[in-house]
C-alpha cells in the first residue's frame, strides 16, 4: 500500500481515477469569495464586498477545458508531465484559500483505489454498476448518487 506520495506516483491510474472522480463530482457545487475590489465580467460590474458564487460543478464540466466532459474517463490525467492546473483542481480552491488537505485527500483517495483494486482481485470479482449506465446525482447540497444506488459485483 503507498504510504507517501512519491509511493503512490508509482500508481498512475489509481491517481487519474481519485481526480476524474473528484472532477466529475467535486465535493461542493459552488463556494462563496467576498469581492476585495470592484471587478468587471461580461460587461457587468461587480462591486467591492459583494459576495459570489464560483460554479466549480461548471467549471470541471467545462467543454473548452475538458473534452468529453460529462463522460468519465480517468484516460484524461494519465501520462502528463506536470501538476494539475488551478482550473483543473479547483474543487480544492486556489491561492490562499487553498485546501489544506488536498494531499492528504489525494493519497487517501489512492489508497482507496489500490486496496479496491487488490481486495477484487483477490476475489475474483470487479465492480459493475448494473445496467452499465451511472445513475444522475443528485445535489443536496453536495452530490452524492440516489438513494437505492446499487453497485454490485461481478464475476
Amino acid at each position: 500500500m503507498p504510504a507517501t506520495p512519491a509511493a503512490a506516483r508509482a500508481f498512475p491510474f489509481a491517481e487519474a481515477l481519485f481526480r476524474e472522480t473528484v472532477r466529475v463530482h467535486p465535493p461542493f457545487g459552488v463556494i462563496t469569495r467576498r469581492c476585495e475590489e470592484p471587478f468587471a465580467i461580461h460587461g457587468v460590474t461587480i462591486p467591492a464586498g459583494a459576495v459570489v458564487g464560483v460554479d466549480l460543478w461548471g467549471a470541471a464540466h467545462d467543454p473548452s477545458v475538458f473534452e468529453a466532459p460529462d463522460e468519465i474517463r480517468p484516460a484524461r490525467w494519465l501520462g502528463r508531465s506536470g501538476p494539475p492546473s488551478p482550473i483543473e483542481i479547483a474543487q480544492f480552491g486556489a491561492g490562499p484559500h487553498f485546501c489544506m488537505g488536498y494531499h492528504l485527500a489525494w493519497l487517501e483517495g489512492v489508497q482507496l483505489a489500490v486496496a479496491l483494486a487488490r481486495a477484487l482481485a483477490g476475489a475474483g470479482k470487479r465492480p459493475r454498476v448494473p445496467g452499465g449506465k451511472a445513475p444522475a446525482p443528485i445535489f443536496l447540497p453536495t452530490e452524492h448518487p440516489p438513494a437505492g444506488t446499487v453497485v454490485e459485483m461481478a464475476r
